[in-house]
């Protein structure tokens, strides 16, 4: 089941997409750790305990895990015009 979708990190936090919903601004403060694997293309946010239980839309959990997914797969480097 998706919770919600990555955008992109911001110097305030976490920019997440809630499905069927809106933008969310998730506060550097807020975040316990992140961890991007581009081998496996794998991210994880763990988010503060208290934040967690504060957040309906989290359903209890305090760690996302979920793909990493690139508009264009490459299979090699593009070639220098």
């Amino acid at each position: 089941m998706v919770l919600a979708s990555f955008r992109y990190r911001t110097t305030e936090g976490l920019v997440l997409l809630l499905p069927e919903s809106a933008d969310l601004l998730v506060p550097w403060a807020s975040i316990e750790e992140t961890m991007l694997d581009l081998k496996e293309g794998v991210v994880r946010v763990r988010f503060k305990a208290d934040y967690a239980a504060s957040q309906r839309w989290l359903r209890g959990a305090t760690l996302l895990v979920g793909a990493w997914t690139d508009r264009l797969v490459m299979t090699k480097p593009p070639t220098e015009s």
